[in-house]
């Protein structure tokens, strides 16, 4: 919805979200009206002239929608099933462990007997991936290698059904049921033990991890009938600096967010390390990438700043006795000085690097690039009666 994936998934994506808010607005009408009225007349500046229908002088005039059953998708449903199962699981382990989601994990692992499963969660694998925060996600259908599948009869209503043929023996011949029993009985939803027909209903299946992965120290596991989940809980120093990059991604957003930034504005962040401790410097040189696409904006160090820089707002975030400054500017032109000086006769002695800063910093940032991408990427300018070409990096 933010763009991520491509305009065209945007926009599909923001269609399909105006469209159930409209719809769930007009089921609404009659329930909340003043609330839905204002929301309605705001909505409908983004129907188009196409949808007649929908636009009218007050919500109350609309028709309730109807549901179209043909649009109903099962196969969509149990995918997202799977896929919600999976994520409510691996929080689960987090929370267990004590692992906030903000931490970075390598690897989820879902495992399943069922090829369909294994195809539902890997079509939906990033969707998982980004909930879990997780780098990779495998998926394993050899089921028996990870998990047993056990039971609990319930025992009234065999019981009232076998009368004295439910003995002990029994009971515990159906407590020792094998996992491809069990997933027979489910599969077809019964299974025959001898002459004894074991109908639908009458077993309380669950899918438990084999102790080697619950008593493990590299992984986490939690499961229901619907999923089985394993995240390998191991943190690395790359891991544990993935997860500082984040926390420091979220100290620019509150930053930009108090220091009143739209999201509209162009804005620069820059950095200054006031320490050379390995933690900040892996984070900054490691994973500058990472902050830049979050809040998509430049962040570069503080060695960058132009002189002019507007400083709109800074702040100071310590990292495990480490410090990092951040500031957040105004979009300025970056003047490569050291580069201007050199190409100009008599090594730039001749140039007047003071007005030069001064007569880009006068200008719009959003002009001046659309001046230079006009130009081929070249700014042409007369200073001190001299015709200076300057290209764009």
């Amino acid at each position: 919805m933010k763009g991520e994936e491509g305009v065209v998934e945007q926009q599909r994506s923001l269609n399909v979200l105006f469209e159930v808010l409209i719809n769930t607005n007009i089921l609404m009408a009659s329930i909340t009206p003043f609330l839905t009225e204002f929301m309605y007349q705001n909505m409908k500046n983004g129907i188009s002239d196409a949808d007649e229908h929908l636009k009218q002088d007050s919500i109350h005039f609309l028709q309730i929608p109807e549901v179209d059953e043909a649009r109903i998708d099962k196969s969509i449903e149990e995918k997202v099933s799977r896929m919600q199962s999976a994520i409510e699981n691996g929080r689960l382990i987090r929370d267990r462990k004590n692992l906030p989601v903000k931490t970075p994990l390598s690897t989820v692992i879902l495992v399943d007997s069922d090829p369909q499963a294994i195809k539902d969660f890997q079509d939906v694998q990033q969707y998982i991936l980004d909930e879990l925060n997780c780098l990779e996600l495998q998926t394993e259908l050899n089921e028996d290698e990870f998990v047993d599948y056990k039971c609990e009869p319930d025992n009234r209503e065999i019981g009232s059904v076998l009368k004295k043929a439910y003995d002990k023996k029994m009971k515990t011949e159906i407590l020792n049921l094998s996992s491809s029993k069990l997933r027979e009985y489910l599969k077809n939803g019964s299974i025959m033990m001898g002459d004894i027909k074991i109908e639908q209903g009458w077993l309380k299946v669950e899918k438990i991890f084999k102790d080697k992965y619950q008593k493990s120290d590299e992984f986490a596991c939690a499961s229901n009938m619907t999923s089985a989940v394993l995240l390998k809980t191991q943190l690395d120093d790359n891991l544990k600096q993935m997860g500082q990059s984040r926390e420091v991604t979220n100290r620019i957003q509150k930053l930009r967010k108090s220091s009143g930034i739209s999201i509209d504005d162009q804005i620069e962040v820059f950095y200054t390390l006031k320490s050379d401790g390995k933690n900040i410097s892996g984070v900054v040189n490691n994973h500058s990438d990472k902050i830049r696409s979050m809040i998509k904006m430049p962040f570069m160090s503080s060695e960058f700043m132009q002189k002019n820089q507007v400083v709109i707002g800074e702040t100071s975030y310590d990292l495990e006795g480490e410090e990092i400054d951040i500031f957040i500017c105004k979009q300025a032109v970056h003047l490569h000085e050291e580069e201007v000086i050199k190409s100009f006769p008599n090594n730039g002695h001749e140039l007047n690097i003071a007005s030069l800063r001064a007569l880009l910093s006068s200008y719009d940032v959003a002009a001046l690039r659309n001046l230079v991408e006009s130009n081929a990427g070249v700014f042409k300018v007369t200073l001190d009666n001299k015709e200076l070409e300057l290209k764009h990096k």
